[in-house]
């Protein structure tokens, strides 16, 4: 991905949001509580996960960003002028992170899938 692909692609996802269609509700749910937690545990900002929506906040505890889950639409919605692009680069972290974990998991279950059918190999 070449500089203006990613610049597209961080434009759509703060205009547009992140689409989770094939996703359910349980699942965007836990996408949000997920997120609450890494936020809280993992960077400088504070989050509050309350109903379908997660408020980040920075060190001063001046909300930043508020991140919406609109049916099975994520939004980033700037509360502040300043500050929120961090907040944003955090989230994307967030999901660059899930996506990464669940790609492993799949490779493994592959892995060990392939593993055991040439263990039957030999029937």
């Amino acid at each position: 991905m070449n500089k203006e692909q990613l610049i597209q692609s961080l434009s759509s996802f703060i205009k547009n949001g992140l689409n989770m269609d094939n996703h359910s509700a349980f699942e965007c749910n836990l996408f949000m509580k997920d997120l609450n937690n890494f936020i809280n545990s993992s960077t400088p900002f504070n989050a509050h996960y309350s109903g379908d929506k997660v408020l980040i906040e920075s060190i001063f505890f001046d909300p930043v960003l508020s991140v919406e889950l609109d049916k099975t639409t994520i939004q980033c919605i700037p509360v502040n002028d300043e500050g929120w692009i961090d907040a944003v680069f955090e989230v994307v972290k967030f999901i660059h992170l899930r996506e990464t974990k669940k790609r492993e998991k799949e490779m493994q279950k592959r892995k060990k899938e392939e593993q055991e059918s040439k263990e039957f190999d030999w029937l």
